[in-house]
């Protein structure tokens, strides 16, 4: 089925056209202009798009894999700004404060973020 565009420009195929503009398309038209001679003839064509949201998955919606309570044993990979060491968990990230670059301590997780917890040495 020929959307009403094609039809037109059918019609128009075989006279000479001077110039075909296409303007930037504007919320879901696309408005094109047809100078033919001295007359210009507008047609505007409704796209066959369906909106709809878009779902940007940036990792936002994954569960934490530590929760409150839990003991694990890490290694103190680098030093937080305000000086607390940063271990990792399966890549998320625990800040545990009173310890140094390349300790290996126990911790049990105080409080647990969205992107990051909270940890203190145990013993």
């Amino acid at each position: 089925m020929a959307s009403f565009f094609q039809k037109e420009k059918a019609k128009l195929s075989n006279k000479r056209f001077e110039k075909v503009v296409k303007p930037p398309k504007i919320l879901n038209t696309t408005i094109i202009t047809i100078k033919i001679a001295d007359t210009c003839l507008v047609v505007s064509e409704l796209e066959d798009r369906k909106f709809g949201k878009r779902r940007m998955d940036r990792g936002g919606s994954r569960l934490p894999p530590v929760k409150v309570g839990e003991r694990y044993k890490v290694r103190i990979e680098a030093l937080g700004k305000g000086g607390d060491g940063i271990a990792r968990v399966k890549g998320f990230v625990i800040f545990v404060p009173n310890t140094k670059v390349g300790d290996e301590v126990e911790i049990v997780i105080n409080s647990v973020k969205q992107k990051f917890a909270f940890g203190e040495i145990i013993g």
